[in-house]
């Protein structure tokens, strides 16, 4: 599927543009949240928050797996959902 999709560059461009609305669609859930997004790609976010390890507990408890920092507690790195319910579940989290 890989080696047909990369000559598709119209497949490309839309696969980036959504990728890039998703990506947006997280920063707003991350600051809503309080957080702060300090770095990333179309396919993850890291953001800091005020209370990471809590954050990271809670998101875990719901099924949600971050990558945590440990000599930066305060930062989580978060990809993207993959699908609806699971964009409806990271909201649930991020209050």
């Amino acid at each position: 599927a890989g080696c047909a999709a990369l000559p598709d560059t119209a497949w490309r461009r839309e696969a980036a543009a959504a990728r890039a609305k998703d990506a947006g669609r997280l920063d707003r859930m991350i600051g809503r949240a309080g957080g702060r997004v300090v770095g990333g790609t179309a396919l993850f976010r890291t953001a800091d928050f005020p209370d990471g390890p809590g954050l990271f507990r809670a998101l875990g408890e719901a099924g949600i797996y971050v990558r945590r920092f440990v000599e930066a507690p305060e930062r989580l790195r978060f990809g993207l959902p993959p699908d609806k319910a699971a964009w409806c579940r990271l909201s649930r989290v991020l209050k």
